[in-house]
């Protein structure tokens, strides 16, 4: 029991004041009674009127902040706010009755709370009806500051008004229920937000970051099995359903996937995406199954480069296996190509059944180099089975090494294209020709020295010469045969004037092709042919169907 000590005087007073005028009822259980004779036997404290209210001390948010080491359940009334506070010990705050879960403050508008409390004005009990009238204050919404009410709020003032913390703690929505499995967005204290995970775990530099079905930040697994498509962007018009821009060394958007599918795929007008098949993957997949007009283009990938300056590419591919390719281009028509060349800003153009490869150029409609010094070429063919190597070198340096003849065509007399061809020899050989005369039976010829520069002529490999006389005269043979020409001389000693032509044959001298690459050419002859080169089939990705439901055309 407590015991409290005043003067005499002032308790008689007191007393006095308290039985006359407000008709006081002391039970033996300190239990006191105000406008009744009988208290509750489980109340301390019972007041009972129907015309009259209890006044707590009446405040504003600084002279009840200001207050020193208030109790534990210390109620006052809040002027600012126009709400009953109590003091909570536990959690050493203020906290609003009109707003259990807020802490004391200048704002809150509790207007739902104000209907509930016109009903309890017709209760039995009077302190339903006092709880009542704090409703009519509520419905003035000037409790903005408190809560935020499920229908919205007016009145708002951004960068004052906001939804948050205000420690340096992470903000977290949820929905159905307080489970951690019922997460679905953080935003960090740093400003981090995070849809269906909990944490940035390795993917620190992610700003905003969302995580689907099965998916990790490399600590944390996705809080919840909530979709497969972790972010879609859905535009109309002339809009972008997702853009990216970079200003720096960046990227403006990257696709990495670490499995065996698609990095980055791209569909156009399909209402059934495609994607490629199991056990094939490609950092970039763009599909289009669009029919285009006679003019126009169906274009599953485009790249462009408008820079008319510096090393720029529209398309730039890449590959680091022996089994790939930087660039591939298949064509499942059977009357398609597969790959187009076009330069010189020309219109270009292809073969109407279809090639591997259709280029044109100004001056040279494709470029082609081998940088290798050993047995090399620059082009492999195979027609048929048949094997054709071009710009090739073994040794000895070949234009074109393979099976058939070397032709050419011409026009017949009726303007009809016939063909010629080139005598083959086991040697390789360089002929000149020419017409001289003979004086007195006799006639020095000189090699043109270009010609005798690039041949082989020595005991080895002798001079050919073949001569055809234009005249009447005893035959003629040939001596004195140098590096740089022959005498004709008359059969007989004979003395004839007469004109003949002259053919010169010889070996090719072995020759520096290019810096340090000799081709070895004088002593050739049925050298062995070259052995068919290891070749593999390119197999075509396989193109599969997979459901899409983010389709709308």
């Amino acid at each position: 029991m407590k015991h409290f000590i005043f003067s005499k005087r002032i308790l008689i007073a007191c007393f006095t004041f308290v039985c006359i005028h407000l008709n006081l009822w002391v039970q033996a259980q300190d239990n006191v009674g105000i406008g009744t004779n009988n208290p509750n036997a489980t109340a301390i404290l019972e007041l009972l009127s129907t015309n009259k209210g209890m006044l707590v001390p009446r405040m504003n948010t600084a002279a009840m902040n200001a207050i020193t080491n208030p109790a534990n359940s210390l109620l006052i009334y809040n002027t600012d706010s126009m709400c009953y506070f109590f003091y909570r010990q536990p959690s050493s705050a203020w906290i609003s009755l009109c707003n259990s879960s807020g802490s004391g403050g200048s704002g809150g508008a509790t207007g739902a709370t104000g209907a509930t409390g016109t009903n309890g004005v017709t209760g039995a009990t009077g302190d339903i009806g006092s709880t009542g009238a704090t409703g009519s204050t509520g419905a003035t919404g000037s409790d903005l500051g408190t809560h935020w009410t499920i229908t919205g709020n007016a009145g708002t003032i951004a960068g004052t008004n906001f939804i948050g913390t205000t420690d340096a703690q992470d903000f977290v929505t949820n929905t159905n229920g307080s489970a951690p499995t019922n997460e679905r967005m953080r935003v960090l204290a740093a400003g981090n937000v995070i849809i269906n995970n909990s944490s940035l775990g390795s993917n620190t530099a992610d700003v905003f970051s969302v995580y689907s079905n099965g998916t990790t930040n490399g600590n944390t697994t996705n809080t919840s099995a909530i979709g497969t498509s972790a972010v879609n962007g859905y535009s109309s018009g002339a809009g972008f359903g997702v853009y990216g821009n970079n200003t720096g060394t960046g990227v403006g958007v990257f696709g990495l996937n670490t499995a065996i599918d698609v990095g980055v795929e791209g569909d156009v007008f399909n209402s059934t995406p495609q994607s490629i098949t199991t056990g094939t993957s490609m950092g970039v997949f763009g599909y289009n199954n669009s029919v285009p007009s006679a003019s126009g283009y169906a274009v599953g990938i485009l790249g462009q480069s408008v820079s008319t300056t510096g090393a720029t590419d529209g398309v730039y591919g890449r590959a680091a296996s022996a089994n790939g390719f930087g660039v591939a281009g298949f064509n499942t028509n059977t009357s398609g190509t597969g790959v187009a060349g076009i330069g010189n800003n020309l219109p270009g153009g292809y073969l109407v059944s279809g090639s591997g490869g259709a280029f044109t150029g100004v001056d040279w409609g494709a470029y082609i180099e081998n940088t290798s010094f050993g047995t090399s070429g620059a082009i492999y063919t195979i027609n048929g089975g048949v094997i054709n190597r071009y710009n090739y070198y073994n040794g000895t340096q070949y234009k074109i090494n393979g099976t058939g003849t070397v032709s050419t065509t011409v026009k017949d007399i009726n303007g009809n294209n016939v063909v010629m061809h080139c005598p083959e020899t086991p040697e390789i050989y360089y002929a000149d020709y020419g017409e001289a005369q003979l004086i007195n039976g006799r006639a020095h010829i000189e090699l043109d020295p270009t010609f005798a520069k690039n041949a082989a002529i020595n005991s080895k490999h002798p001079l050919r010469i073949f001569t055809s006389l234009e005249g009447d005269c005893n035959g003629v043979y040939i001596t004195n045969k140098t590096a740089t020409g022959f005498d004709v001389i008359e059969l007989k000693g004979g003395t004839a004037n007469i004109h003949f032509q002259w053919n010169a044959v010889c070996n090719a001298a072995d020759q520096e092709v290019a810096p340090g690459k000799i081709s070895r050419n004088a002593d050739i002859r049925f050298e062995p042919a070259p052995l068919p080169v290891e070749t593999k089939t390119i197999q075509q990705p396989l193109i599969k169907t997979h459901t899409n439901p983010k389709t709308t055309k």
